[in-house]
């Protein structure tokens, strides 16, 4: 009789650890707060993006032992500041 008490008050207190423990990560018991929306860093907002087609398409020879195949590929360069596309014109 005296274990299944002793069993009991452990259940008992392990419940409760899990309880609290639950409340103190959630922060329903005060203490530190989330940052408020008045206290939240500004989102820097992203400019725009445009896209740079690169041309022409790469194309690529693939031998596999039977056939020649071929691999063609149209690239796009995304870009948000215009000076990419300077950059890559020159090269």
């Amino acid at each position: 009789m005296k274990k299944m008490v002793m069993i009991g008050v452990g259940v008992a207190v392990l419940l409760a650890a899990a309880v609290g423990g639950t409340l103190f990560v959630t922060g329903a018991f005060g203490g530190h707060t989330a940052a408020s929306a008045t206290e939240a860093a500004p989102v820097p907002v992203k400019a725009t993006a445009a896209y740079l087609p690169m041309d022409p398409a790469f194309t690529v020879n693939i031998e596999d032992g039977f056939a020649t195949r071929f691999l063609q590929v149209e690239i796009n360069l995304m870009y948000r500041d215009s000076s990419v596309v300077d950059r890559a014109t020159k090269a």
